[in-house]
């Protein structure tokens, strides 16, 4: 009985090890949402509001007048991320190298993606 027992212990626990091992080997995909942008953000380069084209910086004061740009990124594309906060609204606004407007991204909590416009 004992060695029943032993068995169906180093049955199971060859098991959960497969299962983990499997698991631990998947690719890992790029996180969004919960926990921040920091998945999402981490490969790209920070940019000063300073130095975004004025094209964008004109775009931000025309469309959000009370808006406060709060970050701003640029991705491996020259694309520029902006991070803009307006009263309780935060919005992320992707624009092309150039400055040109491309989309407009609702946040929600703590950096997920809302609904794009």
């Amino acid at each position: 009985m004992k060695s029943v027992i032993f068995l169906s212990l180093l049955l199971v626990g060859a098991v959960t090890y497969k299962g983990y091992a499997q698991q631990s080997q998947a690719p890992q995909t790029e996180q969004r949402g919960g926990g921040g942008q920091q998945g999402r953000f981490r490969d790209m380069t920070p940019v000063e509001a300073s130095a975004l084209p004025t094209s964008v910086t004109n775009y931000v004061k025309e469309k959000y007048p009370k808006a406060e740009v709060r970050r701003a990124m640029q991705d491996a594309d020259k694309n520029y991320h902006v991070m803009i906060m307006a009263d309780t609204t935060r919005k992320r606004l992707v624009f092309d190298a150039k400055g040109a407007f491309k989309e407009e991204m609702a946040m929600q909590g703590r950096g997920q993606r809302g609904n794009q416009k």
